[in-house]
């Protein structure tokens, strides 16, 4: 019998930077449907569960096959929610009907180029890794090295170092960012109130699949590749 790994897609109705974000139309689908497509498409999720505090995305989940077992409460749908005390409400409700699952498998609803063989390859490398968490990152294409912040004189100051500044890109140190798109995590380690355990195993994606929808410029460039086929060449280097 295979091991419960429980999918769980945060979306909540409120947004900041774009109106209804989770519900926007991008080239002609809700933002959502394409996770919850993606992680039906899964082998490996158990369930496909979305946790919402609005009875609209939670009446398009459930038309897209998702389930939701209840409303998310008003205090856990804010700005200063935490994702940990958003899943925890998931598993108090649905938890007792799997007293050992082997994970959660959060999935937010701002990545729509995340695949259901990618959710599974995350799973697989959890399971072999023994990790307490496996995040989806892509290299970086700004380096943290190069950034800069201000004094308290409002002088500009290396966020690092002037030496760290002046390294060519074949000194810098290999360098990720997180996606966003998957993350999954030993319960124990979300009973404890966070997402990352000791041991933090990164699952590479190429940065075409990595998008992530936070501004109207993210969605417009998201819109865009949608609407195209197939990778413009110039697409296929970024992706590389």
């Amino acid at each position: 019998m295979g091991k419960d790994y429980l999918g769980i897609i945060p979306a909540r109705g409120g947004s900041k930077r774009i109106f209804r974000k989770n519900l926007a139309l991008l080239a002609g689908k809700p933002l959502i449907a394409y996770t919850i497509e993606a992680a039906l498409k899964s082998l490996r999720l158990t369930r496909v569960i979305v946790s919402t505090d609005d009875s609209e995305i939670a009446e398009l989940s459930l038309k897209y096959g998702a389930e939701v077992p209840i409303l998310r409460p008003a205090e856990l749908a804010q700005d200063q929610s935490t994702i940990p005390a958003v899943i925890s409400h998931v598993l108090e409700i649905i938890g007792e009907e799997h007293p050992d699952i082997a994970g959660v498998v959060i999935l937010q609803p701002t990545t729509p180029f995340r695949t259901g063989k990618h959710i599974d390859e995350a799973i697989s490398l959890f399971e072999k890794s023994f990790a307490d968490t496996v995040t989806a990152v892509y290299p970086a294409d700004k380096h943290p090295f190069y950034a800069w912040t201000l004094s308290d004189d409002g002088k500009l100051t290396p966020f690092f170092s002037i030496k760290n500044q002046t390294m060519t890109r074949n000194e810098l140190p290999i360098a990720f960012y997180e996606n966003g798109s998957i993350y999954v995590i030993n319960k124990a380690v979300l009973n404890s109130g966070t997402l990352y355990g000791e041991k933090i195993i990164p699952y590479p994606m190429k940065r075409f699949d990595s998008v992530d929808i936070d501004t109207p410029m993210d969605f417009l460039w998201a819109q865009f590749i949608m609407m195209n086929n197939s990778e413009p060449r110039y697409l296929e280097e970024l992706n590389g």
